[in-house]
């Protein structure tokens, strides 16, 4: 597959910008019109939005270095843009919210983040879940274990123990309590254990939702979930 297709970018602009951009990423196998209700509140709220989908090879392809990629020309198309802008909030919904993460973490100019269904170790997540197994497989078939995943992805964070995380910045994540993907209590745990080490993240748990309807809370709840974030993120300073 050529590489440069795995990643599309779109741009909504607002009729009365604040002055602040929204980076949002898409979860894994949707398209970024899934989450038009988002994008619509933001622009309302006078932000713009440069939103990432990509296609569903990223991980059905088993190759490794193809999530790489895509982490990278998200960061970069951020960090172009966030030049035009005071400050750059992080968005994203499971896999989106990875990604989210690690555009977070890299641009300078962003410190706020908020996320949902994430915060486990991702490698197992593949591995064990059971419905991930056609991902699963085809890092397999490719030669690739847990162990020679998670030293190739060491980039990215994506074992938690071993995150690390700037000072200045931080972050809020939902989480369903009954997700069969996200494990509810790993993440608590794993979240906890970041706050711990001096990361500035805060879980908020959503009872009985499972991992789609969790990012579709998120989704409705934009505006809210916005504030909850840039609300944590002054507590900091």
């Amino acid at each position: 597959m050529n590489q440069d297709k795995l990643l599309s970018s779109y741009f909504f602009e607002s009729s009365e910008p604040n002055g602040e951009l929204v980076s949002y990423a898409a979860g894994y196998n949707s398209k970024i019109k899934t989450y038009n209700h988002a994008v619509k509140t933001l622009n309302n709220m006078g932000y713009d939005v440069l939103a990432f989908d990509y296609d569903p090879a990223v991980l059905q392809a088993g190759q490794p270095q193809y999530l790489l990629d895509v982490v990278d020309r998200a960061v970069e198309q951020v960090k172009d843009k966030s030049k035009d802008y005071q400050e750059t909030v992080s968005m994203g919904v499971s896999l989106g919210g990875f990604i989210g993460y690690n555009v977070l973490k890299r641009i300078g100019s962003s410190s706020v983040g908020a996320f949902a269904d994430c915060g486990v170790d991702f490698v197992p997540a593949i591995f064990n879940s059971g419905t991930l197994d056609d991902v699963a497989k085809a890092y397999q078939n490719n030669g690739y274990d847990q162990a020679s995943l998670n030293r190739i992805w060491e980039p990215l964070d994506v074992e938690p123990s071993k995150a690390t995380f700037p000072k200045d910045k931080s972050f809020i994540v939902f989480d369903g309590t009954r997700d069969k993907l996200i494990d509810f209590n790993e993440a608590k745990q794993n979240i906890e254990d970041w706050a711990a080490k001096g990361i500035n993240v805060k879980q908020y748990p959503l009872k009985g939702l499972g991992h789609l309807l969790t990012g579709a809370y998120f989704v409705r709840h934009t505006k809210k979930i916005i504030g909850m974030a840039k609300e944590f993120h002054a507590q900091i300073g």
